[in-house]
């Protein structure tokens, strides 16, 4: 074992099943990560749309922005 290898890994996960209009903000997940932790976060986000008839004329594109905030912020806020 090094110290490359993942240790106490953690991991969170929601599913958020609906439909969205676009342009609409969908708040999906906040997870505290406290100073004593390190290592990497990573995020899987997976996009669908409902069927349409035909062929689209312009491209398909979704967006996610990751937003950072500190951890005294999360507890106030809860």
């Amino acid at each position: 074992m090094s110290y490359q290898d993942a240790r106490n890994v953690r991991r969170e996960a929601r599913t958020l099943v609906g439909r969205f209009r676009g342009g609409v903000l969908a708040p999906v997940m906040a997870v505290a990560v406290r100073g004593n932790e390190g290592g990497f976060v990573s995020q899987k986000v997976t996009f669908e749309l409902d069927p349409i008839a035909g062929r689209m004329i312009t491209p398909i594109y979704g967006e996610l922005t990751s937003v950072f905030v500190p951890v005294q912020a999360m507890d106030a806020i809860r």
